[in-house]
């Protein structure tokens, strides 16, 4: 039987790892090709590139179906023979990528791209390519379908690290451009260009460059965690920097024809060091005849996305983000700190686009939880001269964010372009220039250092605020909303010139537009004399009509502080608002609203030509404060009424309406700031220089729930305290669903940017599938290779730290007994070594996640290697568990199942009614002089021992091989759920693999304990049911989709809460027993010496085996009441068919576990 058994387990082991290396031959192309060099690729296949002479090249000019349908040295050919897949583990100077003769120096080749598929990844350092036409090099004559670039090791910039250049050729095109930084990439800078080692945009330093490049569909590049400290920086007189899209215009002779891809996605996370430089994405135009000038980057359509990031600008008044001739754009950033010019935007070729494309296509800027602050503007807009031209922002949003605007300068300025006027005859009404857009400021604080610092200013053309034409704002909403502004009354000089101060919103013309401060704080504190730098509002100025549009004042307070000992006329007696032209059906609403030293809110002093058919509606309602002075209190605020409001005689024809309040009450809620910001020093100087030297918090992004929490709770706590007290098999249950979160949004619709934000495979693992964090090697399956060795260290550490623990527990234990100490009484003592099975069943799922993410990688034989030898070793260890626990059920102990107990609910959740005792062959007589076996003596003591030394995997189960070895069908489960979790989420039809595989596995997991029933007690069973029913679900709701909102983490939280209770529970359980056990050793010599004469095994504590003792959970069960206990108690002795000496040894234990619970009883009564 034993042979048999050995036999099926090792045939299982090994169809399970044939099965994983058939799955890993998918994810490799079944061949992995060593080139030396000079080395020419043709044909399909997967390559590891390694050249010993840096100076070498690579060229690849084709991907043709391998001659005889095999590789060099007779491997299968791969799964796609249109991929060509090249790792590069030592780098070449160059690696080109064409199909054109005047590349690949084969004149007669018949190779072709057409249709390839190149995937390149570097996984050694990159050299620098300052002499050479890029370090990848594309050049195309026919239609490459995709090139994916991924690089996770350090690159030199010197030039320009992808090359597309064209060849004229109409036939040429590309699918699909990626060009992806992961996480352990870097960035340095060096060449041969100046002195210091640095990058230079106008010298071509950059990541990606087109050059005259055919058309591309899609241009993917991503910075995920690249460390670019050493690439980029700002020093005086010493500015290195860098582009992530160059468009070589050196060869263009068409001015307004750009080699640009239809769709970009520019992706920017977690990059360690500020991105220093201006127009990351850029036009290399000639300039005169010695160097080259970056321009704004022409006709960009796609998303740009940045999160946890810096910038700073190399030029104060050079965009960071630079376009021109807008498309399509969508840009988000969250979390970044910006300390220059952030975006600009103008049309300068808007003859060669259609009206109707230019105002249908969205566009949108949303900022979230950053830090904005820029000696210049921030964002401005710049729009042309046209007739009948309307362009479109969708959206601008800025939410959570700290912003400092410097004098001078504007957080939004729309404008009239420049260029633009040149380049276009302005034509007859050219003031007609429409501008639709959504302006929102949500819970932001914002600091203006100056009077002549504004949030949104509308200017004409090079930013004049005088001349005209003017842009329009129409069909538009500006809405602010929980923001504070805080601004300094301060005059700005310069050579003795006073510059004019602006309000804080000045518009020229609007039409059709609601603009609206909702729970917002406005506070202006005076520092100059208002004679000096007098303007005509406060807050909002509108200097052309006012058409058809809205002002919205609620919950809002504004307040002049002029406590610099200013008085009349020099203390500031200014409007909210003021209006200079047509106020056409217009409405000005104010709710509860505080107004502290603001002589009146809407002034009309200006208006030029009154219309007597205006429909200016001013509406007044409930809960408004107005104080006069600056200190409001009681006795000088009062409610605002509508002479407050605005002057008759100003806006002749208006009308207002006033809510008469049921409540003469006035008081006001001061709205409350975003705690989250920074405080800001209103005082201090905003020069670049002082907010550079000043630290910047970077805002890290919130989750809703806390991952790394659970996962260190769920792998350090929860899962080994439910392993060692309820079943190996929960460990596995409880894991079961993380995986089956990791696999909760499949990418099913081709989003490459999902897909290539991502970091490589098996370089991000989870704290619970890698406990020790350890990761070496290539980035590209670092944690796997980390966690097969970590844990697999773990496993055998613990299997060896059992011999000194046993030896010193052994050397210093005082005997209980009259027999002499021996190691298999310390074993069982300890429950050694069947507790490291404990252990073994948190680690399996983890290690077997590593081993198959390593097979399916398959990066180096070493990997191999690593993988195979950690899962034979786990193998044997589990094998030698069987081979223990079959031998020792066979041969030492029976079950003796007693019927359960009636006794109340503490007696149902606490029972274990089966008790494992020595078999009736065994002898009761040892010689004193016999020393026992460790484990597994064949002899009464020793069958005791074994009860104990193995309790954690018999003691809950009944009599039979399926229940006896049910721990088996755990470490099955755990492993198939291990090899799903090495699968990769965003590949489309791995990740709906691994839904499948996960339902299949909690299904059959659940069918399994059903059909064995393995546990004796029904709270067991019923618990266990419990858990992989909850499984079950979790992994239905994945499938079905229906669990992406939450209810997987609801019931993975709940799978972990229940277990850990229970456990708990039942813990402390067990350290009562311990306590009224350790009474009982004390109570009497003699009582000690009678149970040692009737039961002569280790010790009355160990051998009883009260851990699974139903006697004493009855104990523990009935303790709260007295009657209870004595109920509860005294049972006949459990049901067998056994001989008679099984049958005697069975009442004489009953006997001593009687004399014991009195004894207890007694005490307890005592105490009472």
């Amino acid at each position: 039987m034993r042979t048999a058994l050995l036999r099926i387990c090792a045939t299982a082991f090994f169809q399970l790892l044939l099965l994983l290396m058939c799955v890993a031959s998918e994810f490799t192309f079944e061949a992995t090709n060593v080139l030396f060099f000079p080395q020419t690729i043709m044909t399909a296949g997967s390559y590891s590139i390694s050249c010993s002479d840096p100076s070498e090249r690579l060229i690849v000019i084709g991907c043709s179906p391998p001659v005889n349908n095999s590789f060099p040295g007779g491997a299968a050919s791969p799964t796609d023979p249109g991929v060509v897949s090249i790792q590069v583990l030592r780098s070449p100077s160059q690696l080109t990528v064409s199909d054109s003769s005047v590349y690949t120096y084969l004149n007669n080749s018949k190779s072709t791209l057409a249709g390839c598929s190149i995937h390149i990844t570097y996984l050694a350092p990159v050299p620098s390519a300052v002499n050479l036409s890029g370090n990848v090099l594309v050049a195309l004559k026919t239609s490459l379908a995709e090139l994916r670039i991924l690089l996770h090791s350090r690159l030199t910039l010197g030039g320009s690290f992808v090359w597309i250049q064209g060849l004229d050729d109409p036939n040429a095109s590309i699918g699909l451009v990626s060009v992806v930084a992961g996480p352990k990439s870097s960035f340095v800078c060096g060449g041969s260009h100046s002195s210091a080692p640095r990058c230079s945009v106008s010298l071509g330093a950059s990541f990606v460059r087109f050059s005259k490049s055919p058309p591309i569909t899609k241009l993917l590049v991503v910075l995920n965690g690249t460390d670019v400290t050493m690439a980029t920086w700002r020093w005086p007189f010493n500015i290195s920097s860098f582009a992530l899209v160059l468009i070589d215009n050196v060869t263009i002779t068409s001015r307004w024809s750009y080699p640009v891809p239809d769709s970009h996605s520019i992706i920017l996370v977690d990059v360690i060091g500020a991105i220093a430089g201006s127009r990351l994405l850029a036009l290399l135009n000639p300039y005169q005849q010695y160097d080259r000038v970056s321009v704004s980057y022409p006709q960009f359509a796609g998303d740009i996305s940045a999160r946890n990031c810096s910038f700073v600008g190399e030029d104060d008044f050079v965009a960071i983000f630079d376009f021109s001739d807008l498309k399509r754009t969508t840009i988000a950033l969250e979390s970044v700190s910006v300390l220059s010019f952030l975006l600009n935007v103008v049309r300068v070729n808007t003859l060669s686009f259609d009206i109707s494309e230019i105002t249908a296509v969205p566009r949108s800027l949303t900022i979230s939880r950053s830090y904005l602050a820029s000696a210049s503007s921030l964002i401005t807009f710049g729009i042309v001269d046209t007739p009948n031209y309307r362009d479109v922002w969708n959206t601008v949003v800025i939410r959570h964010s700290n912003i400092t605007i410097p004098a001078l300068r504007e957080l939004l300025s729309i404008e009239i372009d420049g260029s633009a006027v040149s380049l276009v005859a302005p034509p007859l009404g050219s003031h007609l220039v429409h501008l639709a857009m959504n302006f929102t400021l949500h819970r932001c604080v914002v600091s203006l250092a100056s009077n002549t610092a504004s949030l949104l200013a509308v200017l004409g053309p090079e930013g004049s605020a005088t001349q005209a034409p003017f842009p329009i704002i129409s069909n538009s909403t500006v809405r602010f909303e929980g923001v504070v502004i805080e601004q300094l009354w301060q005059a700005k000089l310069y050579m003795g010139y006073v510059f004019p101060a602006v309000s804080v919103i000045h518009l020229k013309n609007v039409s059709n537009t609601t603009i609206a401060f909702i729970a917002c704080d406005v506070s202006v504190r005076q520092v100059s004399p208002a004679s000096a730098v007098l303007r005509t509002a406060l807050l909002l100025e509108i200097h052309g009509m006012f058409l058809h549009s809205s002002i919205v004042f609620e919950r809002s307070s504004f307040a002049v502080d002029t406590r610099g000992n200013f008085t009349a006329p020099s203390a500031l007696q200014m409007p909210i608002i003021a209006f200079s032209s047509d106020v056409i059906s217009t409405t000005i609403g104010i709710v509860a609203s505080n107004f502290t030293n603001i002589p009146i809110i809407t002034s009309g002093a200006q208006l030029a030509n009154l219309h007597r058919s205006t429909s200016a509606v001013f509406m007044v309602g409930c809960h408004n404060r107005w104080c006069p002075k600056q200190q409001p209190s009681s006795s000088n605020c009062m409610g605002l009424s509508i002479d407050n409001v605005y002057n008759k005689t100003e806006f002749v024809g208006s009308s207002a309406v006033v809510t008469h309040c049921t409540s003469t009450s006035y008081t006001f809620t001061q709205p409350k700031s975003n705690t989250s910001m920074v405080t800001l020093t209103p005082s201090v100087s905003h020069s670049l220089e002082f907010v550079l030297a000043t630290p910047v918090p970077i805002l890290s992004r919130t989750l809703a729930a806390a991952p790394a929490a659970t996962q260190i709770f769920t792998v350090a706590i929860a899962a080994p305290l439910a392993s060692a007290v309820l079943a190996t098999s929960v460990a596995g249950v409880i894991q079961r669903s993380t995986v089956v979160l990791q696999f909760s949004t499949c990418t099913l619709d081709g989003d490459e940017t999902r897909v290539y934000a991502l970091p490589p495979r098996g370089q991000q693992l989870a704290i619970n599938e890698n406990p020790t964090r350890l990761s070496f090697g290539y980035a590209t399956g670092s944690m796997y290779r980390g966690g097969a060795v970590g844990n697999s260290a773990l496993l055998v550490g613990v299997c060896v730290a059992v011999i000194p623990a046993v030896a010193l527990y052994h050397r210093f234990s005082q005997s209980n007994d009259d027999s002499p100490k021996s190691i298999s009484c310390s074993l069982a003592r300890l429950r050694l070594p069947s507790r490291v099975f404990v252990v073994l069943s948190v680690l399996l799922q983890p290690t077997a996640t590593a081993c198959a993410g390593l097979l399916f990688l398959a990066l180096s034989a070493g990997d191999v290697v690593l993988a195979v030898a950690a899962a034979l070793l786990w193998f044997c260890v589990i094998l030698w568990f069987v081979w223990a626990v079959q031998h020792g059920c066979s041969k030492l102990v029976v079950a003796c199942m007693k019927p359960p107990r009636d006794d109340g609910a503490f007696d149902f959740i606490l029972e274990r009614p089966n008790d494992w005792v020595p078999q009736p062959h065994l002898t009761d007589a040892t010689a004193p002089s016999t020393k026992l076996k460790w484990i597994m003596d064949a002899s009464e003591k020793g069958a005791k021992h074994f009860a104990l030394q193995f309790s954690v995997l018999i003691a809950p189960v009944g009599k039979g091989t399926y229940r006896q070895q049910y721990y088996c069908f755990g470490c099955l489960w755990s492993v198939i759920t291990g090899v799903v979790g090495a699968l990769d989420p965003s590949a489309a039809s791995s990740c709906q693999l691994a839904q499948v595989t996960l339902v299949a596995v909690a299904a059959l997991s659940l069918v399994s304990l059903v059909a064995i029933r393995p546990y004796t007690s029904k709270f067991d069973q019923g618990f266990q049911i419990l858990l992989e029913l909850l499984s079950l679900i979790a992994a239905v709701l994945i499938l079905t989709g229906a669990g992406a909102s939450g209810g997987a983490m609801s019931i993975s939280y709940a799978q972990i809460g229940i277990s850990f209770i229970v456990s708990l529970l039942r813990g402390a359980n067990r350290v009562l027993l311990w306590c009224t056990d350790l009474q009982w050793t004390n109570h009497s010599v003699d009582k000690k010496k009678k149970v040692r004469q009737l039961n002569p095994t280790c010790s009355v504590v160990q051998h009883l085996n009260l851990s699974y003792s139903s006697a004493g959970e009855s104990v523990v069960a009935g303790s709260f009441t007295h009657n209870s206990i004595r109920n509860s108690s005294f049972h006949p002795p459990c049901d067998h068919d056994y001989t008679s000496a099984l049958q005697r040894r069975v009442h004489r234990e009953m006997e001593q576990r009687r004399d014991q619970l009195k004894y207890l009883i007694e005490f307890i009564t005592s105490t009472r």
